[in-house]
């Protein structure tokens, strides 16, 4: 099925942020209107102009192409529901509705055109396999891209049964995180094959985008300048995202089988200010609340608090942090509930390692027959993931003059010690007020979902 969806040049201006850089938006759906096909549709937006508008001829184009992933949507009030569309392509060249309409018989043709009336449609499954054909044969960009969505909606989904895919797990939701650090729209990295080698990473099994005019270009992406030292025993797949101003390079970095593997570590390093976060992933068991605390976790301890050595004194106001601490650890938690159609981050507890001692030495985290545990039942307050987020793309923690050779050497010390690591760096030219101000007009033209609530927490800051 399809979602015909037509917008006015008006709408479409007032848009433009959603749907050039965030690539993506949603729309309330009015009630009657058909069921939508339960396995995804791939959705046409159609644009309608008048005279003088953006020095475009009148009439209705065909302008990008998308999917929903999920068809059912978000109930509105009484009014209907809000479906998102995602990973959003141009066609490149504005493509007029009435050259598409000769690419179909007479009914068809019709139907569709009323189907741009209506402002958004769904159309039969039939008639809309009718027009995708239509497309696929107007060029190869076209029957390219549609293929790349269609992989899109039918995407292998991780297993919580394999050991490989809960590494996977915690390494999608770095790569989750790293995006929203930084900005960048992740739909087009949930596009994923399950990988023959189950040593391969989580971005090895990326589907290839076929395109070097989008936003992601995995083909002329700058070599990092570190991680040679890990040699033979490097495991490496790199995604490049890019605004034309800033890149985002995230690597996942493995040297040891799966079955050895201790788990995730995320480093997130903004280049231009030389600053990183540590953040080390900590599994709740499925139906747990809480992690007890062992001999391992405390070791795993001393050697974060050892990376704030790393760290030195802020010589200017950019580089003050709101603390020295710059290591986390997440107490993230899957669950077969979760909703395989979300590109958010799992839920979890973020730990600054400081908080994590005194929370140690605390009688409320101690179990009902002695030793400690951590989780939603005995951490008073700790991050979620819009806190977190939100701190570490504004630099408000992080290391203070970290040096590409001081991540090197860091990177190759996590996977060498058995951890999978997933590097995230950041490069631009932005100074602390411009990244500010980027991060504030992001934030003030998107609305935000309510966060979940119901563990009778506070925030930690």
């Amino acid at each position: 099925m399809i979602y015909v969806f037509t917008l006015t040049s008006s709408s479409r201006r007032e848009s433009r942020g959603a749907l050039d850089l965030d690539e993506y938006f949603t729309h309330t759906i009015p009630p009657g209107l058909p069921a939508p096909y339960p396995k995804g549709n791939i959705a046409l937006v159609f644009v309608r102009y008048e005279e003088g508008d953006e020095a475009v001829p009148p009439g209705v184009y065909l302008e990008k192409l998308g999917v929903i992933l999920d068809p059912q949507g978000e109930k509105v009030a009484t009014v209907g529901k809000r479906i998102k569309v995602d990973v959003l392509r141009d066609v490149r060249e504005l493509l007029p509705l009435l050259t598409l309409q000769q690419k179909l018989d007479g009914d068809l043709a019709d139907r569709l055109w009323t189907a741009t009336e209506k402002g958004v449609y769904p159309m039969a499954r039939e008639d809309g396999e009718a027009v995708l054909s239509a497309l696929r044969g107007m060029s190869d960009w076209l029957d390219a891209i549609l293929e790349y969505l269609g992989a899109a909606l039918e995407r292998d989904q991780l297993e919580e049964d394999r050991p490989e895919d809960r590494f996977r797990m915690e390494e999608r939701d770095a790569m989750r995180v790293s995006t929203r650090i930084a900005g960048f729209p992740s739909a087009s990295l949930e596009n994923w094959r399950r990988p023959a080698d189950a040593n391969a990473p989580y971005l090895a099994g990326l589907v290839r985008e076929p395109t070097e005019q989008g936003l992601i270009d995995r083909d002329a992406h700058p070599p990092l300048e570190w991680g040679a030292s890990l040699g033979h025993l490097r495991r490496h797949d790199i995604e490049v995202l890019t605004d034309g101003r800033r890149t985002l390079e995230i690597t996942n970095v493995n040297a040891t089988p799966v079955e050895g593997r201790l788990g995730t570590d995320l480093i997130y390093y903004h280049h231009n200010t030389r600053s990183f976060v540590f953040v080390q992933y900590k599994r709740l068991p499925l139906g747990e609340r809480n992690i007890w605390v062992d001999a391992r976790l405390r070791e795993q301890m001393n050697k974060l608090e050892a990376l704030a050595a790393l760290s030195t004194d802020p010589a200017s106001p950019e580089d003050w942090r709101l603390s020295s601490d710059p290591c986390f650890v997440k107490l993230a938690q899957w669950t077969p509930e979760d909703d395989s159609t979300s590109l958010a981050p799992t839920r979890g507890l973020y730990l600054p390692v400081s908080y994590i001692r005194l929370l140690l030495d605390d009688p409320r985290t101690r179990g009902p027959r002695g030793g400690t545990l951590l989780g939603y039942d005995t951490v008073p307050r700790y991050l979620a993931n819009t806190e977190f987020i939100e701190l570490v793309k504004t630099g408000l923690v992080g290391t203070v003059g970290t040096s590409v050779e001081d991540l090197d050497k860091l990177v190759t010390e996590r996977a060498g010690s058995g951890r999978g690591v997933v590097v995230a760096v950041e490069r631009g030219n932005e100074t602390a007020a411009q990244r500010q101000a980027r991060n504030r007009s992001r934030g003030s033209r998107r609305r935000r979902r309510s966060p979940r609530t119901g563990h009778g927490t506070e925030p930690l800051f």
